[in-house]
This record gives C-alpha cells, sequence and structure tokens, in this order.
C-alpha cells in the first residue's frame, strides 16, 4: 500500500496539538463496538499498575450508528475507573496527521473481534511499523512480520504486551 506523503509535517506539533506528552501506543480505528475498545481500556486499567504513565492515543469516529450507546459506555468505563491520565480520544482528525502519530507511536493495537482486511493493519506494513493485534483469522492471514497477537479479549495478555513494549523500546518524546 502506498501511504499519502507526510514527513512534511512535525511530529511535535502534532503532539502538542493533541496533548500527546509521552511515549504512546496508538489505536487507530472508528468507535464501533466490535473494534473491541473495551478490551483496550481494560487492559490500560491494569497495565498502569505496573507503569503508571502509560499513554494510549485513540482516533476514529465516535458514532456508531448501530449501537448509540457505544462511546458512552467506554467514555463512563474509563470515568469510573479513572483513566483519564493514559488516554487520549482525539476524535475523527487528518489522515496526514493520524499517519505521524501512528507512526512515531510506540506500537499500534488492532484489537478487532472480527474485520474485513484491514486498514490499519496495511498502514502498519506500509510504516513498517510494530503492531500488537487480536488472533482472530484474518489477521493471521493479513501479516505474520513485525506483530505480536493477543487472544481477542484477553485485556490481561493485551496488558502484558502493553507493559513488555514500554519496557522494551527506547523511545523518545
Amino acid at each position: 500500500q502506498k501511504l499519502p506523503e507526510f514527513n512534511h509535517l512535525d511530529i511535535n506539533t502534532i503532539k502538542e496539538k493533541y496533548n500527546v506528552d509521552r511515549p504512546y501506543f496508538f489505536v487507530p480505528n472508528q468507535f464501533w463496538k466490535h473494534k473491541n475498545h473495551i478490551t483496550v481500556l481494560k487492559s490500560i486499567e491494569q497495565a498502569r499498575k505496573k507503569y503508571k504513565d502509560l499513554l494510549v492515543v485513540f482516533t476514529g469516529n465516535e458514532n456508531d450508528h448501530r449501537n448509540l450507546l457505544h462511546i458512552e459506555t467506554l467514555r463512563n468505563y474509563i470515568l469510573e475507573n479513572k483513566l483519564e491520565t493514559n488516554l487520549r480520544f482525539l476524535g475523527f482528525i487528518d489522515r496526514l496527521e493520524q499517519l505521524t502519530l501512528m507512526n512515531n507511536s510506540i506500537a499500534i493495537i488492532q484489537p478487532s473481534l472480527f474485520e474485513g482486511w484491514s486498514t490499519v493493519v496495511e498502514d502498519a506494513k506500509a510504516l513498517n511499523k510494530h503492531i500488537i493485534l487480536s488472533d482472530i483469522p484474518i489477521h493471521r492471514e493479513q501479516i505474520n512480520l513485525n506483530c505480536t497477537f493477543f487472544e481477542s479479549c484477553n485485556f490481561a495478555e493485551l496488558s502484558e504486551k502493553l507493559i513488555e513494549f514500554t519496557n522494551t523500546k527506547n523511545h523518545d518524546i
């Protein structure tokens, strides 16, 4: 996949714009229920017990016409578990800014319960960026290099992956 040119954008300006103030994981998915954001939120809750500064940045349309209360359910979970400092919901953002954030993340997370051919995976491959993704057949078919799989709803396993990547990668902010 050929990506649009985005190297002219300054990552520091974009991080400042979106209040991304430390190394981060990146989840670029629409906020649809099958995209499985709840597993990511639960993994943040668990991982921050060992790494309190963990940050996950989410982008994507927050409206799901099939499940109008889904985003509210996620936001309530965030408030109830006091996760606000560990994540950023950026909403639907400019594609070039999205690619810049994706490219400068610790890793991309693709937690979907089911997919067609995933654009997120194709973007990760084009960027040569590591991706942590749910272990579903289409993901196994689509990528086998520069990737780490976790059982789809196993937030504890995803949490371990987040801690592992946070501890083993040398990241500049």
